[in-house]
């Protein structure tokens, strides 16, 4: 096998695989408190963003109640695009033991499985398939979770616990993104990691074209030998 075709087999599988976020959002927590987490990312036009607020009440070194509230897709709703916020989950240090007392929101449900491009997430709120998303529900462009979700999270927080990473996924017509949040203003606490899942159509015709593109070079390296 040619290196150039060798190279643009790499670059096809290398598109199947997203690296792990660089750095992520961490808020450390050790009592009772209020913060509000947004995601945002800019290359797309309009930019994909959203934000949730989560409040920590009845704290204790062995356990704490979350509600999760104003969790919305801000978004603005565009002709030339169209995105769900599909679904959100952090982690947490130090590990929680237990979860219980889930009340689940209006749209998005508690989920403990795997969330995509965030494997430190041990909790997520999802709507449709789970926490890796899927093709139907969601908050559209504008919309917003009304009411709110709680749950007790139970462990040895003497030290306090740590929520890393606070993550997003948005689904749209062009792909899928994954996105770490930044705490404070909107427009001002980023920049944020972001990963990129590209529809599996996209991936075959790229990867496709790659192949093909590194084909003809070898033909006409030949012709010209």
């Amino acid at each position: 096998m040619s290196r150039m075709i060798k190279v643009a087999l790499a670059a096809m599988v290398g598109l199947f695989l997203t690296a792990a976020p660089a750095s992520a959002t961490s808020v450390l927590v050790t009592g009772n408190t209020t913060f509000t987490v947004f995601w945002l990312y800019t290359p797309t036009n309009p930019d994909l963003a959203g934000s949730a607020r989560f409040n920590i009440a009845n704290w204790s070194s062995t356990g704490f109640d979350l509600t999760i509230d104003q969790v919305a897709n801000t978004m603005p709703v565009s002709p030339d695009i169209s995105a769900r916020l599909v679904s959100f989950g952090f982690g947490l240090t130090a590990d929680a033991t237990s979860f219980s007392n889930p009340v689940n929101g209006t749209v998005f449900g508690w989920g403990f499985s795997n969330f995509p491009g965030f494997g430190s997430v041990e909790v997520c709120g999802f709507s449709g398939n789970g926490c890796a998303g899927g093709a139907s529900g969601g908050l559209d462009q504008g919309q917003s979770q009304t009411g709110s979700m709680s749950i007790h999270i139970n462990g040895p927080f003497s030290n306090g616990v740590t929520f890393s990473p606070v993550a997003a996924k948005f689904q749209t017509g062009v792909g899928s993104f994954e996105l770490d949040s930044c705490v404070g203003t909107p427009g001002t606490c980023g920049p944020v990691v972001f990963q990129e899942t590209p529809e599996p159509a996209s991936l075959m015709l790229l990867g496709s074209g790659l192949v093909l593109g590194a084909l003809g070079l070898r033909r006409r390296a030949r012709r010209s030998a």
